[in-house]
């Protein structure tokens, strides 16, 4: 709106035409008056031009008529001097009103410039996109924009003039917001203008973020710009964790070949040795001692290929609440009676893609933690099982996770809780709050990985004193669970001839044993390029090739690439500790009759073995025709593929 108060235009020109008139009119009257007096002065002091009087003197006879002649030279005079007078003092006045009516103009305009300045000043405090405050000399908050109202959760009525720095940082926050404050006002240079601090909104909920803080120039006000990154330090948190995981996973892979043929080697000999021992129940019972920690360091091994994703998963269609009923009752079986099992679950059943082994393991992991927790005394242990739905909004606000149908397990304790620093690290590996043998730290870290693998997620929320709430969410399936059946161990014996390659000394010997006291004859070479050449010197010599996959010069998939071109029949068995390349899928894919992992028992050895022996005659493609059976070579042929290896040509 246009303000009329304004004088936008000159004294004179503003004025309206009356007023005008009126001052052309005293200035006429007056300038009228000056020349009547200039007029008749003049007249009365001009003689003529005989020398005599002046021309009305020389009419004035008598006494009366000089006196009036005086009269009138007198008020001439009179006029001549009021009328210059009230002349210059009408232009005097006329200067001194332009003058006023500038001053006041110009007044107006500031004003109004301040004004513009004022609301242009504070639209930029009210949008600047972060929390903006004005902080007083005693730090009470002045003035806050919205978005200042709305992360700290009070109205801007209830913060300005009446709340201060110390009713939303707290602690150590407080004391370095309050130092930092305190040395500005005394010209610190050295104060940061940048920094991070948390506080704590009127709901209790504690915020990281970031402050950029100044103070106005010659005043002792600052103004603070407070950015939330609450979010920021999450994300970063899942971050450094996801990559202490991949650290990890690296870490697994590079260990688990070596330790993998360790383990074998000191499993097989002690196999080996119950056998020629079965007279002496010390011996016995020492091996048997011997086999038990060589299958815990297998199982550690395993957990750690699993937490790191590096190992085969066989997923099916589960029921979670079938398995959390079972693993319930294994928990209520070892939980004090002081502790309560308090379990919830939906009228409806919850089916995931997963390994019911896996699910079971994640559900006895979670529980006995939380009964670790407890400590044994008096406590309730929650076990929910729920059907959610997350929309994109909910999702996002859990890694991992996109919109859809999930399970939701939530375990919960009554325990002594955790701080902030031992929940950000529960799912490191190694990491563990329990003494010394009692835990090996690895429990939480193998449950992240499987649930990661799952493409689910898990959370956690604990305080110090409140206990601890874990929350698994589980992509749902829709089919209906199959669970089939086991296949029975078999172990055999048998007859046949065996290639044995592996480039570990202590597995060849350990495995051949384990072979010849099968009945099998077994040949063993520690190099493959010489495994190769005693093949191609009679292919026909032998029944059966197991090779390792990692050895120097040759890999076990090249090896059978080799020994398939020259006898496609001839099964074989490819053996790895650890490998990122190979999946038996793969393997089989390629024609390899199966893969077995280290460390393998001398049973599972002899059930393979026996299984692959027995498998019938091996069919495969020839292009139009489908699925043919492999035969036997001719001689003739035979012995031309067996010149081309042996000569190159």
């Amino acid at each position: 709106m246009k303000n009329t108060n304004t004088v936008n235009r000159q004294p004179l020109l503003n004025t309206t035409c009356y007023n005008r008139f009126r001052y052309r009119w005293w200035i006429g009257i007056l300038a009228a008056l000056v020349v009547i007096g200039l007029y008749f002065n003049h007249q009365i002091m001009k003689p003529d031009n005989n020398g005599h009087k002046s021309t009305i003197a020389s009419y004035s006879d008598t006494a009366m008529d000089q006196t009036l002649i005086n009269w009138l030279i007198v008020s001439c005079g009179i006029i001549l001097i009021a009328g210059t007078t009230a002349l210059g003092f009408f232009f005097k006045m006329r200067n001194l009103k332009i003058e006023s009516v500038a001053y006041k103009q110009n007044l107006e305009a500031e004003i109004l410039a301040r004004r513009r300045a004022e609301e242009k000043y504070r639209s930029i405090f009210q949008n600047t996109g972060a929390a903006t405050i004005l902080i007083e000399a005693d730090m009470t908050f002045s003035m806050v924009n919205e978005n200042a109202s709305q992360l700290l959760g009070y109205s801007r009525e209830a913060i300005e003039g009446k709340m201060k720095t110390s009713d939303f940082f707290k602690g150590e926050s407080f004391k370095m917001v309050r130092e930092y404050h305190l040395a500005r006002r005394r010209g610190d240079k050295n104060v940061p203008a940048e920094y991070e601090s948390q506080l704590i909104d009127k709901n209790g909920n504690i915020k990281d973020i970031f402050l950029r803080v100044g103070i106005i120039p010659e005043t002792q006000i600052s103004i603070a710009s407070l950015i939330d990154i609450t979010e920021k330090k999450r994300m970063e948190s899942q971050l450094r964790q996801s990559q202490k995981m991949q650290a990890i996973g690296t870490l697994a892979g590079g260990i688990a070949h070596d330790f993998n043929n360790i383990l074998l080697g000191i499993n097989g000999y002690a196999e080996l040795a119950i056998q020629d021992v079965e007279d002496s129940v010390k011996t016995t019972e020492r091996l048997n001692r011997i086999l038990s920690a060589g299958a815990r360091a297998k199982e550690l091994t395993r957990q750690i290929l699993t937490f790191s994703r590096q190992t085969e998963q066989k997923l099916e269609t589960v029921q979670l609440n079938t398995i959390l009923e079972e693993t319930l009752k294994l928990i209520r079986a070892t939980t004090p009676a002081t502790i309560l099992i308090d379990k919830k679950t939906s009228a409806t059943t919850e089916s995931i893609l997963a390994d019911p082994a896996q699910i079971h393991q994640i559900i006895m992991n979670l529980c006995t933690n939380a009964v670790h927790a407890m400590g044994g005394e008096v406590g309730v242990l929650t076990a929910k099982l729920e059907p959610v739905e997350l929309d994109s909004n909910t999702s996002r606000q859990i890694a991992g996770l996109s919109p859809g149908q999930y399970a939701r397990l939530t375990i919960g304790d009554t325990g002594h809780g955790m701080t902030r620093t031992v929940r950000e690290r529960i799912f490191d590996p190694f990491f563990t709050t329990k003494k010394n043998g009692e835990g090996t730290g690895m429990g939480l870290s193998v449950v992240h990985g499987i649930v990661t693998r799952l493409q689910g997620a898990i959370t956690v929320k604990s305080e110090l004193g409140n206990g601890s709430t874990f929350q698994v969410f589980f992509p749902v399936e829709e089919k209906r669970p199959i669970m089939p059946a086991l296949p029975k161990a078999v172990v055999a014996t048998g007859s046949e001839s065996i290639l044995l390659i592996d480039d570990e000394e202590t597995i060849v010997d350990v495995a051949s044993q384990m072979l010849r006291s099968l009945g099998y004859g077994v040949v063993t070479e520690t190099v493959s390029r010489h495994a190769l050449w005693t093949y191609l010197k009679d292919p026909f010599a032998f029944d059966l090739v197991i090779s390792d996959q990692t050895m120097p010069g040759m890999t076990g998939t090249e090896m059978f690439e080799k020994i398939h071109s020259v006898r496609p029949e001839l099964p074989f068995i490819l053996c790895t500790g650890f490998s990122e390349t190979v999946t038996r899928e793969s393997v089989l894919a390629m024609g390899i009759r199966e893969l077995i992992m280290k460390p393998y028992p001398k049973d599972e050895l002899a059930a393979v073995v026996r299984s692959v022996l027995d498998l019938p005659c091996v069919k495969t493609e020839h292009g139009n025709q489908g699925m043919m059976p492999v035969c036997i070579p001719e001689p003739a042929l035979q012995a031309r593929r067996v010149h081309h290896y042996l000569t190159g040509c």
